[in-house]
């Protein structure tokens, strides 16, 4: 196993654990169960660790696929620019989930305020990871690039064809 493969087995992690941990935070702030409020920070702590060896890995992943047949300069620029951001909002995240813990670790109740704070920031990293997400995915997946279509067969155009087709042979 090298870095290309442990970037493209582990991204998926933040993107969509994010989201779940997200929803779990968002239930356990709303319901007022600190049990679920203190394992959502321990969770978005576990995900900030897992985004590091994601983000190290993502220079030598470029560097393998950068020269493929299909594969754009600029997607995999945009790709890293939004990545830079999103791992920064999640390290942030994950430090005060972190700081959040310790500090009201003899606490019973962690204050509504500062969960709701961390709650944002949980959706704020959420957006970014899924835009992460979705231009690393335009790095092979042309299909899904705007303007563009996939290079083997484009359904899209046959199906117009056909259409086409059908429309003048009725007249």
């Amino acid at each position: 196993m090298d870095a290309v493969h442990l970037h493209l087995m582990l991204n998926h992690l933040p993107v969509i654990g994010i989201v779940l941990v997200g929803i779990l935070l968002a239930v356990a702030l709303f319901t007022g169960n600190a049990q679920f409020q203190r394992v959502s920070l321990w969770f978005l702590i576990l995900l900030a660790l897992a985004a590091i060896p994601v983000y190290l890995t993502g220079e030598p992943t470029e560097e393998r696929v950068e020269n493929l047949p299909g594969i754009s300069g600029a997607v995999i620029e945009r790709h890293e620019d939004i990545a830079k951001f999103a791992f920064v909002a999640l390290e942030i995240l994950g430090g005060a989930a972190l700081v959040s813990l310790l500090a009201y670790r003899k606490s019973a109740r962690l204050p509504k305020a500062l969960l709701s704070g961390v709650l944002a920031l949980t959706v704020v990293s959420a957006g970014l990871f899924s835009w992460t997400g979705w231009t690393g995915g335009q790095i092979r997946h042309t299909e899904i690039r705007s303007g563009t279509q996939a290079a083997t067969g484009s359904q899209p155009e046959n199906r117009q064809e056909k259409k086409h087709e059908k429309e003048n042979d009725g007249h």
